[in-house]
């Protein structure tokens, strides 16, 4: 069987070790149009935003209408070709949970999709939005709304809540379904894309994908793990429609990155959206047997690491932005650097992740490829606080023994010796 268009470039990338240079490209071309985000960064508010370094967009940002301030920290991601709308938000605040159910209820969402736990690695990623036990309900009376958690069923790695949303002001309720996936690391990708399309097939099902309100897609901060999802979403449904050779991952990430900011975190990421594509491709085909496939697991801890990323946050702890400072991918093909940091994630936002400061380390990489030619393999090692590279003949050759000097005083010493000696005899003598 031929392979697809989607399938000859997955390879083309792996060969050419080229993941890096193709998501930092996507990266700079989605910066370049200098979207605002002037709302998200007034005084009153920043407090309303997870991280310091994620704010909507202002040209696509959600708008709440029954309270005096309409920000929130979400934005509307439309992707016609795919007769997809999405709404991608940050995980809520303790002062922004209400805020998010009126969001929910303003704009007749069925369907709520989170794909981050309540605590990572002992930080708080999002607070609990909804009740705790079933039958307990939640009132948010700056919003006049309640909560009601009416079911909740453990599907393994998700979990599927029910709940009921009522307007205090004119007592209608609606149904709600939340979509919990509870097996995605912060930063990282699901184990198999085989789980996350089960996942996606229950989510489709439901129906929540294609009601007339758009489902809300949320993770941590709403770029990495939503942008995935999203992205695999709407990329499998066009295929479907057009033909598995006639649609463009690439250009429908980039079209995605001008609506919210920083979708798709790392290179993990963007390489688990082909992996789960060419696998859902196989498993929506008619003629697809259950066979054992070589994109049918990814294993991400044996990603190569480099500490580049085009969308970073200062050092952690504390967690005060969501962009990640260890990004993932291996050695860069030999590309000149400069144009690289002239060109990269150019734009008019200040967001700390555009800075091309965060790759001066490119310019010591190529010092030390350079170093390599001229000497060997070489390889770190710390001397005091100092990190310096030696080459590894150096480390490996021992270097010959060397015998102790003798002092260079020693023969003037036998010469004084003797010279007093004879002296004393001279003049015991006579």
């Amino acid at each position: 069987m031929a392979l697809t268009n989607i399938e000859k470039e997955y390879e083309d990338f792996v060969k050419k070790n080229s993941w890096l240079l193709i998501y930092y490209k996507i990266c700079r071309e989605g910066q370049s149009q200098n979207l605002t985000t002037i709302e998200a960064k007034k005084p009153h508010n920043k407090h309303l935003n997870r991280y310091r370094d994620v704010s909507p967009y202002d040209h696509t940002r959600v708008k709440l209408n029954r309270i005096e301030r309409d920000y929130i920290n979400a934005n509307y991601v439309n992707i016609p070709r795919a007769n997809r709308k999405y709404i991608l938000t940050q995980g809520p605040l303790a002062a922004t949970m209400g805020h998010f159910w009126l969001m929910v209820w303003e704009q007749c969402c069925t369907g709520i999709i989170m794909l981050n736990r309540l605590i990572e690695n002992k930080e708080t990623k999002c607070h609990q939005y909804w009740p705790g036990e079933v039958g307990s309900e939640s009132i948010y009376e700056d919003v006049q709304l309640a909560v009601t958690l009416i079911s909740e069923q453990n599907k393994n790695y998700y979990i599927l809540r029910k709940f009921k949303l009522q307007d205090l002001e004119s007592m209608k309720t609606r149904e709600i379904l939340q979509f919990h996936y509870i097996t995605w690391p912060d930063f990282k990708v699901p184990k198999s894309p085989t789980q996350f399309l089960e996942f996606l097939n229950d989510v489709r099902s439901s129906g929540i994908l294609e009601s007339s309100g758009p489902p809300i897609v949320h993770c941590s901060a709403g770029i990495g793990r939503s942008g995935t999802f999203c992205l695999v979403d709407s990329t499998l449904f066009s295929m479907e429609s057009e033909g598995v050779n006639n649609v463009d991952l690439k250009e429908i990430l980039k079209n995605m990155r001008t609506q919210r900011m920083g979708l798709i975190q790392n290179t993990d990421q963007f390489r688990f959206s082909y992996l789960a594509i060419i696998e859902g491709v196989k498993r929506f085909d008619p003629n697809y047997k259950e066979a054992e496939e070589i994109y049918s697991e990814v294993d991400v801890s044996s990603s190569e690491t480099l500490n580049i990323d085009p969308s970073c946050a200062p050092p952690l702890p504390p967690r005060g932005a969501s962009l990640e400072t260890r990004p993932c991918f291996g050695p860069l093909p030999p590309v000149p650097v400069d144009s690289i940091q002239d060109d990269l994630c150019s734009s008019s936002d200040s967001s700390e992740y555009n800075s091309p400061s965060r790759f001066g380390h490119l310019e010591d990489d190529k010092k030390e490829e350079s170093e390599e030619l001229q000497e060997g393999p070489t390889l770190r090692v710390k001397a005091g606080t100092q990190n310096l590279r030696r080459p590894l003949w150096r480390l490996s050759t021992p270097e010959p023994e060397k015998k102790p000097k003798k002092p260079k005083w020693l023969p003037i010493s036998i010469i004084m010796a003797l010279g007093i000696f004879a002296i004393g005899f001279i003049y015991v003598y006579y």
